[in-house]
């Protein structure tokens, strides 16, 4: 009799077992049909940098996709889901926590439009830290700025001022303490805050990982600065967190949003999504919703800037998202001595074959700790580089829409036009800005062609205008102008080269770059 006491016990542990795994909470989109009813009011909703930027734009100012979600609809919803984090304007959807019961309820409702579970993690795209700072690693300090020619921007005052930057991470701990930013504390530059992971405004704390990558766009040692646009404008907001990864996507969706609100013009994004939800194949812009999310930033007038990621050397390989989106900058990282690609950083293209990353920075830089300049590596520190100077570029053409500050920084880089899926177009230079365009290098190479190849010679005494390091750069693209092989290959010891390109379809091109030159050819006519 006791035996058959316990095992009726054991059997209502195992079916409350079996219900707890079946009614475990998950994260959910909830997408709704429509905004019935809704109303909005542009200049009571926005900052007056949200007004002039889609003004400058020619962005219509009163648009569907800002108006609020229907009040009903939210409401039922939140009467049933365990929890909302977050209902978004633009996607006419709700972030949920809900069980399977609740979910099936839900769908039910006559305003549904579909339900989308979410499973995935964000990755602070940070390759290593390093707590020591030798004496040799302290010239990275001056590298990660003159490498792309931050002078020319410094010296013409030129420095991201009246810029407004959001930089979204996990955590901005000292930032408001430390003498590395110093400078933006005392003339109030960080002008909003908020930790949607948290429902507060209080950010300084958590990962340190923003704090590095906060002063690699405005921070200051001394009289040395770490990034490009000391004098620019910030929203810091922390949409990472350690524990909850499935709702990571949500908070960068609703931090994006609140930066809009607030007149953002640059968003710094050193966060990636790969593993758990998507595949390499999905890196197309258009499945992730993060990525969509960054489509209608660009839409709305919004720079973003994120990073490649750090998967180069690992079995995902390629970028993450949302660097997979279109309409924005995707940045990879060099090694700062060769100039070369740091083989950590994650290559494009994007899986239907778009030219990312747009282009590239230091990988390796010298950032800010809680407790001083520390060593710091990947396309984490590379991203806030890119957007500081993008910070200049837009300080120095106001007029720009965000598509064309893309385009000049794409046409600024060291190896423009060519291009390839490790480097993008190089490296920007802000000598483009001030320079007149027709000033062309020099030759550099000599090309002779043969009946299967081409040979490249180098020239001794070619100009050294535009640089990006002492390598020859050549690819193979399709009709669609569509990479489909490319190398890179040290010179310093060679004066000729062989390309053989017998194997090759008649319709593609070769394209050749040295020494700020490039060359193509239709292997069809040679």
């Amino acid at each position: 009799m006791q035996s058959g006491k316990k095992i009726a016990i054991i059997l209502v542990f195992v079916l409350f077992f079996i219900q707890t795994i079946t009614n475990a909470q998950e994260t959910y989109w909830v997408f709704l049909k429509d905004k019935a009813g809704a109303s909005f009011l542009p200049h009571e909703y926005f900052d007056i940098k949200a007004i002039e930027r889609r003004v400058n734009s020619g962005i219509p100012i009163i648009d569907s996709s800002d108006f609020p979600i229907n009040q009903v609809y939210l409401k039922t919803i939140q009467s049933v889901a365990d929890s909302v984090i977050f209902a978004s304007r633009w996607l006419n959807a709700i972030g949920i926590e809900a069980n399977s019961t609740q979910i099936s309820y839900i769908q039910k409702l006559n305003f549904i439009k579909n339900i989308k579970k979410i499973n995935c993690e964000a990755i602070l795209c940070t390759h290593i830290y390093d707590t020591t700072l030798t004496i040799s690693e302290k010239s990275l300090l001056n590298k990660q700025t003159s490498h792309l020619e931050a002078n020319f921007f410094s010296r013409n005052n030129y420095n991201g001022k009246g810029i407004r930057i959001a930089v979204f991470d996990g955590g901005f701990p000292g930032v408001n303490q430390i003498p590395v930013f110093e400078h933006i504390i005392q003339n109030k530059k960080i002008l909003a805050t908020y930790d949607f992971a948290r429902n507060r405004e209080n950010v300084f704390q958590n990962n340190p990982h923003g704090t590095a990558v906060l002063s690699c766009i405005a921070g200051k040692s001394g009289n040395t600065n770490l990034g490009l646009a000391p004098e620019a404008e910030f929203l810091l907001a922390r949409t990472e967190i350690n524990r909850e990864p499935k709702q990571e996507e949500i908070y960068w969706l609703a931090a994006l949003e609140w930066a809009d609100k607030h007149g953002v013009q640059i968003v710094s994004s050193s966060l990636g999504y790969t593993y758990h939800r998507y595949i390499p194949e999905e890196m197309d812009g258009e499945t992730s919703i993060v990525a969509k999310a960054a489509q209608m930033a660009a839409s709305k007038g919004i720079l973003i800037v994120n990073s490649m990621g750090n998967d180069g050397n690992n079995e995902w390989k390629v970028l993450s998202t949302p660097a997979d989106a279109d309409s924005i900058i995707s940045v990879g990282a060099v090694d700062p001595k060769t100039l070369y690609h740091s083989n950590f950083s994650s290559f494009g293209p994007t899986a239907d074959f778009r030219l990312k990353p747009n282009v590239v920075a230091n990988g390796k830089v010298i950032a800010a700790g809680q407790k001083g300049l520390k060593t710091f590596t990947g396309t984490s520190f590379s991203t806030p580089l890119i957007s500081g100077f993008a910070a200049c570029v837009w300080q120095m053409h106001p007029e720009y829409t965000n598509m064309q500050v893309i385009e000049e920084i794409q046409k600024s880089a060291s190896l423009y036009p060519y291009y390839d899926y490790a480097h993008g177009y190089g490296i920007p230079k802000a000598s483009y800005f001030f320079s007149d365009p027709k000033n062309l290098p020099q030759k550099s190479f000599t090309v002779k062609k043969t009946k299967n190849s081409i040979i490249i010679t180098f020239e001794k005494n070619c100009s050294e205008k535009r640089i990006s390091t002492d390598y020859l750069y050549f690819h193979f693209a399709d009709e669609k102008n569509r990479v489909q092989e490319y190398s890179v290959i040290e010179m310093d010891d060679i004066d000729n080269y062989e390309i053989n390109y017998k194997e090759y379809n008649r319709n593609w091109t070769i394209r050749i770059f040295c020494r700020g030159n490039v060359k193509e050819f239709k292997i069809s006519e040679l």
